[in-house]
């Protein structure tokens, strides 16, 4: 399992870039460096830096390596094991590889936190097999309900998921104690959210603030961000052919399972489908589409499958795999990062950087270097900033990073993100606040 572990090591260098998203991700690592990812409002959470181990900051990037180093741990288990309840070992192993493989060659760094939201929902339903007996019956719901707060603090639907399908995970896995259960996992969680909180440097008053806030850009995203572009047809057939392939499984396991199970495992499956079509069927391109089809190929590759049932499943997993790849263009073969050698390399430079700090810095000081060089930001406007605070517009906060600016950001990092009124008036209020960013600088 190690070695699988780092042959489907998802990130392919912890070097930083510029660009939208890579943007986000410099900015939530500089803002948990100085003590300020509360005060930032984004789709992401002040938690989500620990998920994309990236170089963008020497004080957090050994936490995000090692963070990304268990969430991958827990991912192959998961997965390797979910199929091994169905299939020998020599298929699970290399289906493992396979869809582990895929999944990130389709997503990249800034997908990372959303493998919070896979290792979440493979958990529930592994979970949904089990019985929870002796101390694990008390332990195992007190641990979901921490990880369920973490992953609020991670994005906001992300942990809205986490407590729907973690909490009703244990009523099967406790059949004599489901109140006590689904009670444990309920409160630890609203107990992690605030320790967190604070961990991060906030005060409680601006948790609520950043609840409503969140709420606000989750529930905004889809009207703001929609778009359907031209011959993205397929996507919808191969999402759906899966998805009645796994209601198919679901159907089949009423049959054989007690009611409670069945019922939970039903309501669980939407919940996860749900989410899995906002985050890939919102904003339909095909780094957004593939990405969750191929969630939703491992929520059918650990479903059980029992006798002869397992042709169509594997059938349908294959076929998944191979009509994302050909219709994307990415073909079979090196291109298609199919290839051990480059993520095994990956994983070794990015855990000795994680492991030397001193050769994170240098590292950091170089892409510095090249970035600034990069920007080419003109020496007459970074002198009349100067040490002065500085926001970044529309979104290349990358920049600042690079440039070595005092950034002092807006609340809404990159202001595309205020999709509300409310949110508008957020960052409009802190650009002529006395405390807000000095300068602001466009790109």
């Amino acid at each position: 399992m190690c070695l699988l572990v780092i042959l489907t090591w998802p990130i392919g260098s912890q070097l930083p870039t510029g660009g939208v998203d890579a943007s986000w991700a410099s900015g939530l690592h500089m803002a948990a460096a100085n003590g300020t990812g509360t005060e930032i409002i984004f789709p992401h959470g002040p938690l989500a830096f620990a998920f994309i181990p990236q170089l963008w900051e020497a004080s957090t990037y050994w936490f995000a390596f090692a963070v990304s180093l268990v969430v991958q741990i827990a991912l192959v288990a998961l997965v390797l094991f979910g199929l091994r309840r169905s299939y020998p070992w020599w298929i699970a192993v290399p289906a493992t590889y396979v869809l582990l493989v895929a999944l990130s060659a389709f997503g990249g760094p800034e997908r990372a936190p959303d493998y919070l939201t896979i290792v979440i929902g493979l958990a529930a339903l592994s979970m949904v097999q089990s019985r929870l007996a002796g101390r694990w019956a008390v332990a195992a719901p007190i641990l979901l309900g921490v990880l369920a707060g973490v992953a609020i603090l991670v994005k906001v639907s992300t942990g809205a998921l986490a407590i729907v399908v973690l909490a009703i995970a244990v009523i099967p896995a406790l059949p004599k104690q489901r109140v006590r259960g689904v009670g444990l996992v309920l409160v630890s969680a609203l107990i992690t959210v605030p320790v967190a909180w604070l961990a991060c440097g906030g005060g409680v008053g601006s948790l609520v603030t950043w609840v409503r806030l969140s709420v606000d850009i989750t529930t905004g995203y889809p009207e703001a961000m929609g778009f359907q572009p031209e011959g993205a047809g397929w996507h919808y057939l191969v999402a759906l052919a899966l998805a009645v392939v796994i209601i198919w499984r679901v159907v089949v396991l009423a049959r054989q399972w007690d009611r409670a199970r069945w019922i939970t495992l039903a309501v669980m499956v939407a919940a996860i489908t749900i989410v899995v079509a906002r985050q890939g069927f919102v904003r339909n391109d095909p780094p957004h589409a593939i990405f969750a089809i191929l969630m939703l190929a491992l929520v059918l590759a650990v479903l059980p499958t029992p006798g002869p049932e397992r042709i169509v499943t594997g059938c349908a997993l294959v076929a998944a795999v191979v009509v994302m790849a050909m219709v994307a263009g990415q073909g079979i073969g090196p291109g298609w990062q199919l290839w051990p050698g480059s993520r095994t390399a990956a994983f070794a430079r990015q855990a000795y950087a994680a492991g030397d700090p001193w050769h994170a810095r240098d590292l950091i000081a170089q892409v510095k270097r090249d970035g600034a060089a990069a920007y080419g930001i003109p020496a007459n406007v970074l002198d009349a900033i100067g040490s002065e605070s500085v926001a970044i517009e529309p979104y290349e906060i990358a920049a600042a990073w690079a440039a070595g600016l005092n950034w002092r950001p807006v609340p809404i990092i990159q202001p595309y993100s205020a999709y509300t009124k409310a949110l508008d008036e957020k960052n409009a209020t802190a650009l002529v606040d006395p405390g807000g960013p000095r300068h602001l600088l466009w790109q």
